[in-house]
């Protein structure tokens, strides 16, 4: 979609404005004050006039830019897409951030989430996230009274979801003929603040490590046969390359919270953990 809302190429402008040269001041003054005979003191009071009115302008002008998102740059759009809830991406420049800002939000499905929030992940790591809901996948304790009522365990196994075979988690898959809730894990007994409203959860795997890949060079054996050579890529002899780290964990995250900030519903909540267990 695009920005429906006009954007002027240069930030600093505003359109038409009233004073553009000595002259058009002159033209809003009285008759008496415009003779045609030389007045340097009333040509001297327009100059300076002239001027005053300019430089009002133009910063006017910049201060309504910068406090309009369609046309905000750098630190000043940085404050209106946080209050918006789209802080700005390492590396991200303006005009991604300003259609980030403009784009429209879907209202998807809890799949179609994660299957977003799995493209982020793929290129790092083959943990997959998983999501629950606090109305749905919430631990609910009895206190034994009759009638009868479910029963619920947790598990001492580290990462077992608690026994509610309704509910399709992988860990009863056998008892419910195959069919599961993928990505559905609570991973534990959740227990939720509140029940008001919709309110879901996602466990993120830990990408800690990310940030620990550096780049390295070893040489081995003698240092005059076992030399670090780097080519210029057109050597069929010395074509060693370093990478450079493609991603930090925190980039990654953030990455994730914005992607689901513009897909969830109008009034859900959500949040977001680092699950070291998946």
């Amino acid at each position: 979609m695009t920005d429906p809302i006009p954007v002027d190429p240069n930030p600093t402008t505003g359109g038409d404005v009233v004073v553009t040269d000595e002259a058009s001041v002159l033209a809003l003054l009285p008759k008496f004050l415009k003779p045609g005979d030389p007045a340097p003191v009333r040509d001297g009071l327009i100059a300076g006039l002239t001027a005053i009115l300019l430089t009002w302008q133009e910063r006017s002008a910049y201060a309504a830019a910068q406090s309009d998102p369609a046309r905000a740059t750098g630190a000043y759009q940085d404050g209106l897409a946080d209050d918006a809830g789209f802080p700005r991406v390492q590396d991200e420049d303006d005009e991604a951030l300003r259609t980030r800002q403009f784009t429209v939000q879907q209202l998807v499905t809890p799949t179609a989430i994660m299957a977003a929030v799995n493209a982020i992940l793929a290129p790092h790591t083959a943990k997959l996230a998983q999501y629950c809901e606090a109305a749905l996948d919430r631990w609910f304790v009895f206190n034994g009274a009759a009638p009868a009522r479910p029963k619920s365990f947790i598990y001492v196994d580290v990462g077992r979801s608690p026994y509610y075979p309704d509910r399709l988690y992988l860990d009863e898959s056998a008892q419910n003929g195959g069919r599961v809730r993928n990505q559905a894990e609570p991973g534990a007994a959740r227990v939720w603040g509140d029940t008001i409203g919709r309110h879901f959860l996602l466990r993120l795997p830990d990408l800690s490590y990310l940030d620990a890949e550096i780049a390295a060079v070893y040489t081995l054996g003698a240092p005059t046969t076992a030399r670090f050579f780097v080519g210029a890529g057109t050597s069929s002899t010395n074509t060693t390359f370093i990478r450079s780290l493609p991603a930090v964990a925190l980039v990654l995250y953030q990455s994730i919270a914005d992607v689901v900030t513009r897909l969830q519903g109008a009034s859900i909540r959500f949040s977001l953990i680092v699950d070291r267990k998946l």
